[in-house]
This record gives structure tokens, C-alpha cells and sequence, in this order.
């Protein structure tokens, strides 16, 4: 196979086609064949090293005729006669390779073929190499895979003789096998691929007669080795198996008599020396069965029994929907009432006139959907001044929806008022929180009303000196202006922030009420020497809520940012604030470089009453939660012992239905990435 793949790839080698393109061998008259012997032609690549494979004695070029036209002679081995003119037709294939084991004379030759073409893919014959198959050859085929025991050889198959030798000390060539079999053990198999040849070959194993029966030996040894452990494995098996049976039977027997003795009164059998105890165990046997049949004839009885109290129990779960306080309805699928129970009159009279024997429309058409989705769904609805809330159970294999009415109207009213009181109890804490930002407030306010008074003496002393600029009086005024208005937006930011107002969610920017959240805190920093610093995200984040109470939740933050960064140094006073979209979630986060809070205590941070202060109230925390949970949100500390906290604030994302909307006063427009959105 490896000199067949050589063939194929000289005679496809480009050198070879290039050296062919402008030959012309003329098809009739003598040939005189051109030969190379100290040299390689050009047309022929050395493949055969590089193959690891024994170099060929001759390659040939052939023409279609089968006559000889170039010859390249490696050694000084001539070219056998019966090739010196011609290569017979029926040693080559135009179409593929061919490869044939050939004897010319008393030597062994492997003859491989394969058709050669030009540049034009024009046919020109084929490339012969001829190879003899001698020792180096077969040690070439077997890559050193045989034992120093084991040779091998290629014998004629009809005269039993030695043709090859692997190694022709040991096996000498010509010699029929029959000399051997005595010191070897000969093994021959057919060379089938090389069908088309003259000779009969078979190739023969030849292993040493003692190599053999020292094998055996071990076989027999390892035969008897593996016997001896397999027998051992099955008694250790079977004795193992037999304990395992006898010890669980052991175990049946003995819960048998446990059970026998605790539940029948049966004492264990005791033999006595001498006795037959399989008679005595009969014996028991059948006392047992007899007390088995009495003690089932009592549990009959007793499940007779049980039987008239489950039926009792079951009367009484009958009962159980009219005894119940609120309304329970059955409802068909054409809406239908099948059932109501006497609470229920209630929501019957609410509904209309008597007999009412359908359901209302709008609880039809919710009855109807949970029926065909098949999962159970909640609703409320006022009807007059009560609050109901209903559970819509469908029973599909039935055809039917079971409906459980609650009146919600008490609970309402006392969740309303308990948002009435945490709005109460969130202006408390902002007015407490303003009595904290007052003095900056009126550091802000006294900048604008001191440059309005200096505008003011200015314009006065320059008309009394009768200086008359007009520009002059009119810039001065212009700045009058700017430090009024300048003045009324911080009076409008405290009002809001201060101001007693119901809960109004309204469209803003979350990146907006943190900018105006720390321009509230610019004198307390300012004091403090630091400055807040900002990592707000790039693109708008929409919120639906209520802008003050969300600011003072930020606002409580950073004041008690502010006050754990007192004690530490203030190159070490660090302190930011942050906003991101973490996919459906707007969130805001409060950071800094204060001493921190103790891992005990964070679980306590968000009680009412618990403060880490010596003067603080422990509400503001407790608000923000309440807040914060009042947005569909979530807010959470993290933190260890001096390196600093971390608030993180989670609060929905506006809708885009409420981005369209356009819910945003002008004061919060927002700008979006979307050109049809603002």
C-alpha cells in the first residue's frame, strides 16, 4: 500500500507532467531506451526515504504500447530480461493503481503501476517501479514489530518452499517449510491483493517451538490460576448469599414474633431439649392463624364503625359552604347559578331584583376565561359601598367554576387609612429632616438677597450722584432679577420637600431628583470639605412615582452618609452617588468611606426606633422602607466594620405606555432615545 501511494504520487507529480509536455514518442519502429544510472532524473522526486520505504531497483516510464521509454537504475542491479523491451499489458491499468508480486528468475520482485498524463491531462503511459522484495524489505513491513523469536517469510504455496526470509540465517531461502515445522510453529495466510500475480505466495509466521510451549505453560498456569480464583469467588458468593438469606430470614422470624407478641398475644415458641420442634412450630403456626382470624373479625367491626363516623364527618363537610359566613356560588359555563350558599343572599340582593339566576356579565365573562384557561384568577369589584373580592376556581372536567366572594371593604378602608397615616408620618420626618437643612438653606437663600441688596445700593447711590447710564442701571437690574428668581426657586424646593401633599406618582427621571437631591445638601458638604460625587448613567431612567417622597429618601441617605463620614479623617471622606438600569429594575446607590455598621446590627437597620446614633430618632430608615415598598421596590444595606456602607435603592420601571403618556410635568420631560417618544 505505501509503494502504491509513492507510484500515485510520482506519476501526479507535477515534475513529472512538465518533463512530459513536450515529449513525442513515436508508436511504431525499435526503441532504444534512455537510461540513468549514476543520477535521479529531474521528473523523479526522492518519496521513498521520506516513505521510510526500501528504494526501488528501477523506475520506468512506459508508453501506451507497454515498450520501455526512459529507465532510472538506482543500484548496479540490471533490469530483469523479461523487462529489458517491455512491460506486459496485463501488468498495467491505465485507471488506477496496480500492484503485483512477480518472480523473475529466483528473484522476488513487487511491480507497481499507476498512468501518467501531461500539463494537458494528455495519457502518456504509465510509471513503473520495480522493487525486490528481499530481507530489508520485509523488515520494512514490519516496522520492528516482531520478537526476536518470531520471523517471517513468503513462500510459493504449491511447492512449500521458502522464497523470502526475514532473516536468512535462521531461515534459509529455497528451503521447503517442512524443514522447519519441528523448531517452529508456522502460520500462512494468502496475499489476496495480489490476485493478478503468477505466483501462488502465502506470507508464513514462523515462532519458536519453545516461545510456544513456554506460553502454554503460562497459559495453562494462568488457566489454572484464574480456575482456582473463580472457584474461590463463587464459594465466597454463595456462602455470602446464603448468610444474607439467612440473616434476613433471621430478621422476618423475629418481627413475625415481635409482632405476634405485642399485637395477638402469641408468646414465642420455646424448645425444649429433645423435642420435635417442627411439631411444636406446627402447633404455633396454626394458634397463630386462629388468633389472626379473630383479630381480623375485630378490625371488621371497628372499620364498620369508623365507617358510620367517616360518614358523619363527610355530612358535616356538607355543611360546611352553608355554614360559612361569606358567599359561595357555583356557576356553569352558559352562567348559570347551580349553587349558593345562604351567604350569598347578600350578593344576590346586590345584584337585582329576586330570583336572580345568572350571573352579572362583567362576572361571567371573568368566570368564563378562568374556565377555559383553566387557572384560577382573583378580582375585585365595588358594588354600591362595599368592596368585594372574589376567586374564580375553575373545575374543568365538570364544566364548572366555583366562585369564593369576600367582603374587603373594612380592610380597604383600614389599608387606606394606614397610607393616609405613613404619608402623615412621612411630612413629620421631612420637617424633621428640613430642621437639619436649615442652616444650608439659609446659607443658599443669603447669597441671592445679599447681591440684591448690593445691586440695589448700587442703583441708589448712582441716582442720587446723578449718573444716569442707562445701561448701566439696566444691567444692575437684570441682575436684581436673576438673584430673585434664583432666591424663589430654593423657596420652591423647600416648599416641595416640606409641603403636606396626597401621594401623586407622576413620570420623572431618576438621574434628575438625584442632581436636585444633592444641590439640597451643598453647604453641608461644602462644611464638611468634600464634595458628592456623581456617577449617574447616561441614558434617561424612567420612573412612575412620587418625586418628593423619593427624594427624601435619597435626601435621608446621604444625611447619614454625611454623618458617619464626621469622624473620619477628611483626606479619607468619600462619598457618591449613583444611578443604573439592571434590566427591568431603575436603581440608585448611596456610598461611602465612613467607619461602617456591624454585621449583628444590619438585620435591625430598616425596625422603626432602632438608630446607630446617639441623637437620632430611628425613623428615617424605617420610612424610606415603607416608601421605597410603597414603589414596588426594594431597598438594602450592605456593609463591614471601617470600610464604609453601600444603600442600594431597586424601583420599577416606567411603563412605556406611561412613557407615552407624556405623564411628566414640564419641569421632569424626559428625553428619550426614541425620536416618536418625548
Amino acid at each position: 500500500d505505501s509503494y502504491a501511494a509513492t507510484a500515485r504520487l510520482l506519476a501526479n507529480h507535477r515534475r513529472l507532467a512538465e518533463y512530459l509536455e513536450p515529449v513525442f514518442w513515436e508508436q511504431v519502429g525499435a526503441v532504444e531506451p534512455r537510461q540513468y544510472r549514476e543520477f535521479r532524473p529531474d521528473w523523479l522526486p526522492d518519496f521513498f526515504e521520506r516513505n521510510a520505504l526500501v528504494p526501488p531497483s528501477h523506475v520506468l516510464l512506459v508508453d501506451l504500447n507497454g515498450r520501455i521509454r526512459e529507465i532510472y537504475q538506482a543500484g548496479a542491479e540490471p533490469l530483469p530480461q523479461e523487462l529489458s523491451a517491455r512491460v506486459d499489458n496485463y501488468l498495467l491499468d491505465h485507471r488506477e493503481v496496480r500492484a503485483v508480486l512477480l518472480a523473475f528468475g529466483e528473484r522476488l520482485y513487487l511491480l507497481v503501476s499507476d498512468a501518467m498524463e501531461d500539463l494537458g491531462g494528455y495519457a502518456m503511459g504509465s510509471l513503473v517501479i520495480l522493487t525486490p522484495v528481499e530481507t530489508r524489505f520485509l523488515a520494512a513491513s514490519q516496522r520492528g514489530a516482531l520478537a526476536e523469536d518470531t520471523a517471517v517469510a513468503l513462500v510459493d504455496a504449491e511447492e512449500q518452499r521458502l522464497l523470502v526470509s526475514f532473516d536468512p540465517q535462521r531461515l534459509q531461502p529455497a528451503t521447503p517449510v517442512s524443514r522447519w515445522t519441528s523448531d517452529y510453529l508456522v502460520t500462512s495466510q494468502s496475499l489476496s491483493h495480489y490476485e493478478g500475480s503468477d505466483l501462488n505466495l502465502l506470507f508464513s509466521t514462523f515462532v519458536s517451538q519453545v516461545s510456544v510451549d513456554k506460553m502454554s505453560r503460562h497459559v495453562r498456569h494462568f488457566e489454572r490460576r484464574q480456575r482456582g480464583i473463580a472457584a474461590v469467588v463463587f464459594i465466597g458468593v454463595f456462602t455470602l448469599l446464603i448468610y444474607l438469606v439467612s440473616a434476613r430470614l433471621n430478621k422476618v422470624l423475629q418481627r413475625l414474633n415481635t409482632f405476634s407478641h405485642e399485637t395477638l398475644g402469641i408468646t414465642e415458641p420455646e424448645f425444649s431439649q429433645g423435642a420435635n420442634r417442627l411439631i411444636l412450630l406446627e402447633e404455633w403456626i396454626r394458634q397463630f392463624n386462629r388468633l389472626v382470624l379473630h383479630a381480623r373479625e375485630e378490625m371488621s367491626h371497628r372499620h364498620a364503625l369508623e365507617n358510620a363516623r367517616a360518614e358523619q364527618r363527610i355530612e358535616s363537610l356538607a355543611r360546611l359552604a352553608d355554614e360559612s359566613p361569606d358567599p359561595i356560588l357555583r356557576v356553569t359555563r352558559d352562567g348559570v347559578l347551580a349553587y349558593t350558599n345562604p351567604a350569598s343572599q347578600v350578593l344576590l340582593d346586590a345584584w337585582g331584583p329576586a330570583p336572580v339566576r345568572h350571573l352579572p356579565l362583567a362576572w361571567w365573562s371573568r368566570a368564563l376565561e378562568a374556565l377555559e384557561s383553566g387557572q384560577q384568577s382573583a378580582w375585585e369589584q365595588m358594588i354600591g359601598d362595599q368592596i368585594y373580592a372574589a376567586l374564580f376556581v375553575p373545575i374543568g372536567e365538570l364544566e364548572y367554576v366555583n366562585l369564593y366572594v369576600r367582603d374587603i371593604t373594612a380592610m380597604r378602608r383600614a389599608e387606606q387609612e394606614a397610607r393616609q397615616h405613613q404619608v402623615e408620618l412621612a411630612h413629620v420626618c421631612r420637617l424633621s429632616t428640613m430642621g437639619e437643612v436649615a442652616t444650608g438653606m439659609a446659607h443658599e437663600l443669603n447669597q441671592p438677597l445679599t447681591a440684591i441688596a448690593n445691586y440695589a445700593s448700587g442703583c441708589g447711590r448712582r441716582l442720587r450722584n446723578g449718573i444716569d447710564d442707562p445701561q448701566a442701571l439696566i444691567a444692575a437690574m437684570d441682575q436684581i432679577g436673576m438673584q430673585a428668581r434664583r432666591a424663589g426657586e430654593i423657596i420652591l424646593r423647600l416648599r416641595a420637600l416640606v409641603g403636606k401633599q396626597a401621594p401623586v406618582r407622576a413620570l420623572a427621571d431618576l438621574n434628575h431628583l438625584a442632581r436636585e437631591v444633592c444641590s439640597f445638601l451643598e453647604f453641608d458638604t461644602s462644611q464638611q470639605g468634600l464634595a458628592i460625587e456623581l456617577e449617574l448613567a447616561a441614558e434617561t431612567i424612567p420612573v412612575q412615582v412620587d418625586m418628593v417622597q423619593i427624594e427624601q429618601v435619597l435626601l435621608n441617605l446621604l444625611r447619614n452618609a454625611l454623618d458617619a463620614l464626621q469622624d473620619i479623617p477628611p483626606a479619607a471622606r468619600r462619598l457618591r452617588l449613583g444611578t443604573r438600569i439592571d434590566g427591568d429594575w431603575a436603581e440608585a446607590w448611596v456610598e461611602d468611606s465612613g467607619g461602617g455598621i456591624d454585621p449583628e446590627r444590619l438585620p435591625q437597620l430598616f425596625h422603626p426606633f432602632f438608630t446607630t446614633k446617639a441623637t437620632g430618632m430611628g425613623m428615617g430608615l424605617a420610612i424610606s422602607q415603607t416608601i421605597v415598598h410603597d414603589h414596588g421596590g426594594t431597598i438594602r444595606a450592605t456593609s463591614a466594620p471601617d470600610t464604609g456602607t453601600v444603600f442600594l435603592v431597586q424601583l420599577p420601571l416606567a411603563s412605556r405606555q406611561a412613557i407615552l403618556a407624556g405623564t411628566a410635568g414640564p419641569a421632569h420631560r424626559l428625553e428619550c432615545s426614541d425620536e416618536s417618544v418625548v
